[in-house]
């Protein structure tokens, strides 16, 4: 897609916004041990280094809008490089950034929107790891606080396979696209490898789905969006967390929630694995998802309906089983069968124990005890069926992927 031919100032864009509030008209925004001024961040009182300052930036346009946040294509100026950035322009002031209330809790679950950022950011000067998408800077402006983070010109996996969200929102009016076992399973590999890393920091991300999983033409695959994670307080097995509840009101989550947060249950890092589960389903399957209620237009299902409530995702899960699943897959997705290189569902489904499969049976477990930890499912054999055996040997399935069928 041809780059829309715009250069423009970042002050510039920041001026033609309205301030409707003198909440914020200083130079610097505090908050929970971040300091963010015009030119610098710095985080419980270190200066995050080699961060270009708001100054240098110049915008190409925009590449994405969210419900309180616009982001923006951006290089630096007399850079001959080249290299892009991705602005997240955060308005301290908007309508977004109310309080959201979980319904039938008290008033210490609200969470502000702008709470959500600050963590975002705390967490992302800290996490170090090539499979997590990393901060390059923050700063404050009249109001505004913007992100700068590496840019992933693929973009999300719901963008780059044109499927739907639980939002509703088609990107395109084009067939999904499904990824090749191979492409699979180097996606894989690079999602549970920011995980176990996430996990290993004792943080669960929560909001695992395919909007927040980055891509770039490096074949690199990186997890993102990390504004409502939470620290677990893990028991002596490692696995259980004692924090309970969140709020069900996140746009594009619910679909994605594993079973013990749809019912308000304690919940730990296993929760993630769940999540992980349906996404890789949904990237095999050009967007089909287990929990939806299907369509079809002659053998081939189409994208799904979205759930109605939670109410009805808990239905739907309390009878959910991974092996029917498996049985459903083989016998309502051929199709998927004749894409080169594309899951054989039948295999799957009649060979328990070994491949994909293996790895959904051990994600898609109901109750969180059953499912096995992000490390663990590092060493599936199906990953050295694909000669992915480190996060270098994964990125280059995802070259050659984009190289064979883009």
């Amino acid at each position: 897609m041809k780059r829309p031919n715009l250069s423009i100032d970042l002050a510039t864009v920041n001026a033609n916004e309205t301030d409707n509030s003198d909440q914020h008209l200083g130079t610097t925004y505090r908050a929970e041990g971040l300091s963010i001024g015009r030119n610098y961040l710095r985080c419980e009182g270190q200066i995050i280094a080699e961060s270009p300052s708001v100054d240098q930036f110049m915008i190409d346009g925009t590449i994405g809008r969210g419900i309180s946040s616009i982001v923006y294509q951006a290089r630096l100026k007399n850079d001959e490089s080249k290299k892009l950035y991705a602005l997240k322009e955060f308005k301290l002031d908007n309508m977004a950034n109310q309080d959201v209330y979980i319904p039938g809790r008290d008033d210490t679950s609200k969470k502000k929107q702008s709470s959500m950022l600050v963590q975002e950011i705390k967490l992302l000067c800290k996490l170090k790891c090539e499979c997590l998408i990393q901060l390059t800077g923050a700063f404050y402006e009249s109001g505004v606080v913007i992100m700068a983070m590496e840019y992933m010109d693929y973009g999300s996996l719901a963008q780059f396979l044109r499927i739907e969200e639980s939002t509703g929102t088609a990107y395109a009016k084009l067939p999904p696209r499904i990824l090749t076992e191979n492409a699979l399973a180097g996606t894989a590999h690079q999602i549970l490898w920011g995980l176990a890393y996430l996990h290993h920091e004792h943080i669960i991300h929560r909001d695992i789905k395919p909007a927040n999983i980055l891509i770039n033409s490096l074949g690199q695959v990186k997890v993102s969006d990390l504004g409502i994670s939470g620290f677990a307080a893990f028991a002596k097995s490692g696995d259980e967390a004692t924090i309970s509840g969140l709020n069900h009101t996140v746009i594009g989550t619910s679909k994605y929630m594993s079973p013990e947060r749809i019912l308000d249950k304690s919940y730990g890092p296993l929760c993630d694995i769940w999540s992980f589960g349906l996404v890789l389903i949904e990237c095999a399957t050009g967007g089909w998802s287990p929990l939806s209620h299907e369509t079809k237009s002659g053998s081939r299902p189409t994208h799904r309906k979205g759930i109605r409530s939670i109410v009805e995702l808990a239905m739907i899960l309390d009878g959910f089983d991974v092996d029917a699943v498996l049985k459903t897959l083989s016998t309502t997705i051929s199709e998927t069968s004749k894409v080169p290189g594309g899951v054989d569902w039948n295999k799957e489904a009649n060979t328990p124990g070994s491949g994909l499969g293996e790895i959904l049976l051990w994600s898609l477990q109901t109750s969180p005890e059953k499912r096995m930890p992000a490390q663990t499912l590092l060493n599936s054999p199906w990953f050295d069926l694909h000669s992915i055996l480190s996060i270098e040997s994964a990125q280059r399935s995802m070259r050659h992927y984009f190289e064979t069928f883009l």
